[in-house]
């Protein structure tokens, strides 16, 4: 599986794909030949809670972009199709393993999973309302999309500036026995 293009919704929304960025990551699909390798597409959605005929109008908007730039053979999934997964994926931590903050300023909770050497923010709650970290959801986005496939192929293309949230995601594939093989193509 070869994961690019993530894009997040409000970019759609405005029209703002980062062609620099694709055109980046489409040079690494052609140097590696993985035009016709299956390919998927993350759309970060876990501010809105979207219609099915939402989806659908922003998967078809993404796709006719994403081909128009020399792109083929992709699936689109949208982040916050994945809340469930990660709250079965939560009951997999020790309990031990979860602290929790309260930030004052934004009057909310915070949950952190802590080993020996990180803490990983995993959600928050404010008002009874809970909000999985991009960390979290895509912890449990891998974990869902590799159901079947072997661990070792995963190839993800980011741009550098995620390679902090990557980390934590690897992290925590660790801590819940998940570790994958994951091998990063990052760009500037």
């Amino acid at each position: 599986m070869i994961e690019f293009g993530h894009i997040y919704l409000e970019d759609i929304m405005n029209e703002t794909f980062h062609d620099d960025d694709l055109m980046k990551e489409r040079n690494i699909i052609n140097e590696n030949s993985w035009n016709f390798v299956e390919k998927v597409v993350l759309i970060d959605n876990k501010e809105f809670e979207l219609s099915l005929v939402e989806k659908v109008a922003y998967e078809k908007k993404v796709k006719q972009h994403y081909e128009s730039l020399g792109f083929s053979n992709f699936q689109i999934f949208f982040e916050a199709d994945f809340v469930s997964k990660a709250m079965d994926i939560e009951k997999l931590l020790h309990s031990n393993s979860i602290k929790k903050e309260f930030f004052r300023k934004d009057n909310k909770y915070v949950y952190f999973c802590h080993d020996d050497k990180n803490k990983i923010h995993i959600k928050s709650t404010k008002n009874k309302e809970v909000k999985y970290s991009c960390v979290f959801l895509s912890t449990a986005w891998l974990i869902e999309k590799t159901k079947g496939l072997n661990k070792n192929s995963n190839h993800i293309i980011l741009n550098k500036k995620y390679e902090k949230i990557e980390y934590d995601v690897n992290q925590l594939l660790k801590i819940l026995n998940q570790e994958m093989n994951i091998k990063y193509h990052w760009y500037e």
